[in-house]
């Protein structure tokens, strides 16, 4: 896993519509509603896209396949 250190962050402020290039794939902010955002990501089928949360528990995991810096 890499440290915070050596990664950037960017902020952004994106409205309803509007998206965002990450590499090969797009990030499209899809609806805004009741606090929540729902984003949607184009990226070829070969990409893993997952929730953080997700990741996180893949890694905790006994017998995971999953290796920190993925």
């Amino acid at each position: 896993m890499t440290s915070d250190t050596t990664r950037g962050r960017l902020v952004l402020t994106r409205r309803e519509g509007e998206s965002v290039e990450v590499g090969d794939a797009t990030i499209t902010v899809h609806e805004v509603k009741n606090g929540s955002v729902k984003l949607a990501i184009e990226a070829a089928r070969g990409v893993a896209v997952m929730r953080t949360e997700l990741v996180a528990g893949a890694e905790e995991r006994p017998g995971s396949t999953r290796q920190g810096g993925c």
